[in-house]
């Protein structure tokens, strides 16, 4: 059966999405949005690449919606949460994985070194973190109130955070993401490690007792 109900959420789609999002962030590498609100301190970067893995999320929490809910919630039973958690870590995944596929297969841009972005190993784990958390957050909220809103709420979560630690660079201890500076901030990778595996799981527990939407979020997609 979770074969079957895998089967009809359309991975075929966030496969798809997986390989021209990893592509086009490898044509983005090492290229930054500078964001520099205070003048008493330097810039806060925020790399393209990142961008492609939040669309890849938000794009496998649309195509990975049940198309069977209201048998998955009432006749499918307890069996109907595996391929609902399932679905919601497999979206998460593709994050990072968009992330990796970008910035292991290419050199740092030159135009980097003005950031400071010496290594390609530090630019991937703090954009793994990143995505993944905003990505976890999306699959989280898309059972409770669709895709589309979790969507914008992650998007804007990345952005906002960036400005506020731009803004306020103490904020970037405090911040389960957070615009790229060097040298990291002390509470790194310890604590957005810690937020972004505890949004994770709660995402994955939220897709299982739900299975994967709820009546409001059923509501706005027609």
């Amino acid at each position: 059966m979770t074969s079957i109900l895998l089967r009809y959420r359309r991975a075929h789609l966030v496969l798809a999405g997986v390989v021209v999002l990893a592509v086009l962030g490898m044509a983005l590498s090492g290229r930054v949005i500078d964001l520099h609100l205070n003048p008493n301190h330097g810039p806060v970067s925020l790399p393209l690449a990142d961008a492609c893995g939040i669309v890849c999320a938000i794009l496998a929490a649309t195509a990975l919606r049940p198309r069977f809910w209201e048998w998955e919630r009432t006749a499918g039973g307890p069996r109907t949460a595996i391929p609902a958690a399932t679905a919601a870590l497999a979206g998460i995944a593709c994050a990072p994985l968009v992330i990796a596929l970008s910035t292991l297969t290419l050199e740092l841009h030159p135009s980097a070194e003005q950031y400071d972005i010496t290594s390609v190993g530090e630019l991937l784990a703090v954009s793994t973190l990143n995505t993944t958390f905003i990505a976890a957050l999306v699959f989280t909220l898309s059972p409770l109130a669709g895709p589309t809103i979790a969507g914008a709420t992650g998007l804007l979560l990345w952005l906002g955070t960036a400005a506020l630690n731009s803004l306020e660079p103490v904020t970037r201890h405090y911040t389960p993401t957070s615009g790229l500076r060097f040298p990291l901030p002390d509470t790194w990778p310890h604590y957005p490690l810690v937020a972004t595996l505890l949004l994770t799981l709660i995402a994955v527990t939220v897709h299982a007792h739900t299975r994967g939407s709820t009546a409001f979020a059923q509501r706005r997609s027609q």
